[in-house]
């Protein structure tokens, strides 16, 4: 442990670079104990929180390979910049709120429900 303790000491840029990854593990763990139990909160089962862990994962697994092609062909701050930009975009449209149904779709869905009240009412 003292040839990492020296390390860190010495070389600044690692030291930070550590540092930051130690920050990141920090937040990404905070983040899938916040997603699990909003899952956990939200539906009562276990299996989702499970779908939700296999899915996560399942992202990593898949993408890890095509990310490690990308990064060893392309430049790398370009790729980061574009990368930051995608999850930006992706974050501001998931921020929106659901579309407002239209009044057809309004009209459709009460007269699909009085013909079925009206089917069992018949019956």
């Amino acid at each position: 442990m003292s040839g990492f303790a020296a390390l860190l000491r010495s070389n600044r840029n690692y030291r930070f670079t550590w540092i930051g990854q130690v920050v990141s593990e920090v937040g990404d763990h905070y983040n899938n104990i916040a997603v699990f139990s909003l899952v956990l909160a939200n539906t009562g089962s276990g299996l989702v929180v499970a779908g939700i862990l296999l899915a996560r994962g399942c992202a990593v697994m898949l993408g890890g390979p095509i990310a490690g092609v990308l990064l060893d062909r392309m430049d790398r701050k370009r790729l980061m910049i574009a990368s930051d930009l995608v999850r930006a975009v992706i974050a501001l449209r998931s921020d929106r709120k659901p579309r407002e149904p239209c009044s057809r779709e309004i009209h459709s869905a009460e007269n699909k429900n009085e013909n079925a009240l009206n089917a069992k009412a018949s019956v």
